[in-house]
This record gives C-alpha cells, sequence and structure tokens, in this order.
C-alpha cells in the first residue's frame, strides 16, 4: 500500500501527460482527432458507450438481442437494439473534452485540421466543430434525407427478415431487393440533407415499413420547402410519442426541447 501513487502524483502525473501532448501537437503540422464514444460518456452528455462494463452493446449481448458483431445473422431489423441511447441523445450536451476539440478546430488555419468521429450523437457539430473539418462515419441521429434519393443511407445495411435459413448470398439478394422497395414507397423529394434540432431516429423512423424512409419526420425541407401531407399527420404523432420518450430519459416532464427546426 506504501507504493500506491497519492492523488496529488496522480494529477502530476496527468499533468506531465498533457504538457507532453501540448508540446506534440505545437510541433505538428496535421492534426487529426478520431473519437468514439468514450468522449460522449461524460456530463454533461452522460451517453453510455458501446462495449464497456455498462455498454449498451455489452447489455444487448447479454440479453441476447445481438449476435456477434454489427451487421451479423441475427440482428434485429425493426426494433434498434440502441434505442434507449437515442432516447437520450436531445438531452446531452458537448462535454469539455468536445468543447475543446472544437476550440483547436476553428478559425482559418486551425491546429486540429479534421475530426473523425463514430459517434452518431451529433455533439461535434454542437460544440462548434465547422462542418468542412467534420466527418461523421455513422451519420447522424439529427440529419434526415428529403425524399428517396439517398443511395447509401442506413437502409443499405439493414439485415433480412429471412436471415435466418439463407445464405450471406441470398441475404444480400432480399437485403436489397427489400431496401429497393422501401425506397420505392418514399415520395419525390430533392435529395438535401437537412440537420434538425431534434433526433430523427426514433423506431416508426427506423422501421423499412415507414412511408417517409428513414431519418425522415414527415416535416418539410428548408431547401425545396415540400412536405408529403398524406404522411405528415402521422409523423407529427410519431414524434410526439418521441418527446415523450425523451422527458422520461431525461427525468424530466417536458416534451422534446427544440422540436421547431424547418418547416
Amino acid at each position: 500500500a506504501l507504493n500506491m501513487p497519492t492523488r496529488r502524483a496522480k494529477h502530476a502525473d496527468v499533468d506531465a501527460q498533457v504538457a507532453a501532448l501540448a508540446e506534440l501537437m505545437r510541433g505538428s503540422r496535421h492534426i487529426l482527432f478520431c473519437t468514439g464514444a468514450g468522449i460522449s460518456t461524460n456530463d454533461p452528455a452522460g451517453l453510455r458507450d458501446y462495449r464497456g462494463p455498462d455498454g449498451i452493446w455489452t447489455e444487448a449481448q447479454a440479453s441476447g438481442l445481438v449476435v456477434g458483431e454489427p451487421g451479423e445473422k441475427g440482428m434485429p431489423v425493426d426494433s434498434p437494439w440502441d434505442e434507449t441511447m437515442f432516447r437520450r441523445m436531445p438531452a446531452a450536451r458537448p462535454t469539455f473534452a468536445h468543447r475543446a476539440i472544437a476550440q483547436l478546430s476553428g478559425g482559418e488555419d486551425p491546429l486540429v485540421k479534421h475530426v473523425i468521429t463514430q459517434n452518431e450523437d451529433g455533439l461535434h457539430r454542437r460544440s462548434g466543430v465547422p462542418e468542412v473539418r467534420l466527418s461523421e462515419l455513422h451519420g447522424s441521429a439529427f440529419v434526415e434525407v428529403c425524399g428517396n434519393y439517398a443511395s447509401g443511407d442506413s437502409d443499405e445495411s439493414s439485415s433480412s427478415e429471412d436471415e435466418s435459413t439463407s445464405s450471406d448470398a441470398e441475404r444480400a439478394v432480399l437485403d436489397a431487393a427489400a431496401d429497393a422497395a422501401a425506397r420505392e414507397r418514399r415520395p419525390a423529394g430533392c435529395g438535401a440533407l437537412t440537420v434538425r434540432d431534434f433526433v430523427t431516429y426514433w423506431p416508426e423512423t427506423y422501421k423499412r415499413s415507414w412511408p417517409l424512409g428513414r431519418h425522415v419526420s414527415g416535416r418539410a425541407c428548408p431547401h425545396c420547402r415540400s412536405a408529403p401531407p398524406e404522411a405528415a399527420a402521422e409523423a407529427a404523432r410519431a414524434f410526439e410519442r418521441a418527446a415523450g420518450a425523451v422527458a422520461v430519459a431525461a427525468g424530466g416532464d417536458g416534451g422534446c426541447g427544440g422540436g421547431g427546426g424547418a418547416g
């Protein structure tokens, strides 16, 4: 026990590591940050990570909701296993680390040239990282596509209903057919990406059967100002249900704050 480092010694060690990192960054010509779920676990974000002891993927595996790795056989189609995370996202706020990275990536000639993140929580964007210096590898839960022009959206990574008895090649064919059929059901649009101030990724919008397509809320597109009237009412009801879920997840009694967006 006598050899255990004191709290002061631990802090001094961290301070030395921070100083060494700062010196390394000062001497660098091109700095790129890669971030994952861990950057959003601290307050005021408070989102769970994926593979930690309390991670949502760890929990989903233990409860039998997922098998193996993402995209493998046994993954659910119409009920996202990570639904609880998306319920909490509207209440999340950028952490100190998010704000520090945003500060370092701002201006005309920033120290940090680009930020690559696996996270869908939109916190780098909300902290002020310029869009031209941000790559969201898995997309954003706050982004939707106008109409049926998205050729690379989340439909293409879905699993088929018949995956228990089909081979990988057969599942790929079934997936492609299901994705094409789902896209055909979507109304036409301008194809623009719109960043909303609310999460567009809820169980109803996640389903292939959702008439507007995934990540589409039914609100008017700010680029073409169109919204399909036949589906707008159902979209509004879906997001009212989502607002209630957000209130429960955030521990409050109100709706989904900031549901304005455009339209």
